[in-house]
């Protein structure tokens, strides 16, 4: 309701700002910025933590090897999904599901908790320490973590830094950077989608 007492407001601003009041050729350009305006408003920042952070998340992404990794294994196209279900008005756990093309799927359970204005703390069976996750109003940043990948019968300590951006559109834009006893293996990208009419609560 405030989203939309607010995106109203907005839309009297960049109405005045038109030179050209409401004529037919102006009407698609100005209808197009109404919608992108108003998507916006009321869509939740990150900072809104249990609102932000709720639903259906689904996307598609890569894993891509650098250096001599990238030289014995091809890029790996993979899709994403995870929906998340808050538990306490601070805490909250989803699971996180990578389908990659080779047909290998990943299962990776997490909790995550709200400790500050701006701050949640995200911990997982593979992610030792876990990782503090910064928020801001146009996306947020983990803290630097360690995940425990499987190859082979073994597991290897994995280190990442991991920064998400959001678009105008409200698509998230994730980047993880790899590194594995100091050097640079993978990077992973992938851009995801929220479908919030489906929150648990």
């Amino acid at each position: 309701m405030y989203a939309r007492a607010g995106c109203a407001a907005g839309l009297a601003t960049i109405s005045r700002a038109e030179t050209v009041s409401r004529q037919p050729q102006f009407a698609p350009r100005l209808e197009s910025i109404e919608a992108q305006y108003c998507g916006a408003m009321s869509r939740p920042s990150p900072t809104q933590a249990r609102d932000f952070f709720s639903g259906t998340w689904t996307g598609s992404g890569e894993l891509r090897f650098v250096g001599l990794a990238g030289r014995l294994r091809r890029p790996e196209s993979f899709r994403y999904r995870t929906q998340v279900r808050w538990i306490s008005p601070v805490r909250s756990e989803y699971t996180d599901v990578l389908e990659f093309e080779s047909g290998r799927r990943l299962e990776t359970p997490f909790v995550s908790e709200i400790i500050g204005e701006r701050v949640l703390h995200v911990a997982s069976p593979d992610m030792p320490g876990g990782a503090d996750v910064q928020l801001s109003d146009d996306g947020y940043k983990y803290t630097p973590y360690v995940i425990l990948a499987r190859v082979g019968p073994v597991k290897l300590r994995v280190h990442c830094t991991d920064s998400n951006v959001i678009d105008r559109q409200g698509l998230i834009h994730d980047r993880v950077e790899m590194r594995w006893l100091g050097l640079h293996v993978a990077n992973l990208t992938m851009t995801i989608r929220v479908d919030r009419s489906s929150t648990t609560q």
